[in-house]
């Protein structure tokens, strides 16, 4: 399934922490009938912060229902989108992590929006968008 839209991390963590500023966003956003990707790395920055912030139960609970979502599907890097992803760390003028850069990446290879709370990230995949597009 090719999914409709990539889902940062942030998005799924607000989702499943109440007391996250964007929470209720998260919930309807979360909600909608969209198919959503969710890269590799992303799954487990989620899995790795919802532990560390709520306990290994949560982090537990929040993979169960991610993998099981008919509607979530967990993006696999493949060896030469590995290179492509380094490459384009290495090149980063920008301060961006990779599970950030994966988003944009996957956003940009699938053509599909990134959903996204973090305007530094969205600022980001807007000017890679832009640099393509002019390439």
């Amino acid at each position: 399934m090719v999914p409709n839209i990539i889902v940062d991390a942030n998005v799924v963590i607000a989702y499943f922490r109440r007391e996250e500023l964007h929470h209720s966003k998260a919930l309807e956003l979360l909600q909608k009938p969209d198919s959503m990707g969710l890269p590799e790395m992303v799954f487990g920055e989620i899995l790795t912060v919802l532990s560390l912030r709520e306990g290994l139960h949560t982090a537990q609970k929040a993979a169960q229902l991610l993998h099981q979502n008919g509607k979530i599907s967990i993006i696999q890097n493949l060896p030469q989108h590995l290179v492509d992803i380094i490459r384009e760390f290495n090149e980063l003028s920008a301060q961006l992590s990779v599970p950030d850069l994966c988003c944009s990446y996957w956003a940009e290879k699938l053509e599909v929006p990134l959903m996204t709370f973090d305007q530094r990230l969205e600022r980001a995949h807007k000017k890679r968008l832009l640099q393509k597009r002019s390439t």
